[in-house]
């Protein structure tokens, strides 16, 4: 019984050092978020300020602005 106490023991405490390390190498996030739009033509994603708004919709460029909102069909 003591056996099996040491080893669910020693199991926790790898598992916390190993998650600890991989919290430390995530990016921190900074509250800094930027939003995304979708272009109506294409559905690319991209950052609005990036984007060409008309007409309350966002293009990824002028070539699909011009050309207008195309039927995204389900990904």
């Amino acid at each position: 019984m003591l056996k099996w106490l040491v080893i669910v023991a020693i199991g926790i405490v790898i598992y916390r050092y190993l998650s600890r390390d991989s919290d430390a190498n995530k990016p921190k996030s900074e509250g800094n978020g930027v939003t995304m739009v979708q272009c109506a033509s294409c559905g690319l994603h991209l950052p609005q300020g990036e984007a060409i708004p008309d007409e309350g919709r966002w293009y990824c460029s002028e070539a699909h602005r011009s050309t207008g909102v195309k039927t995204l069909q389900a990904r």
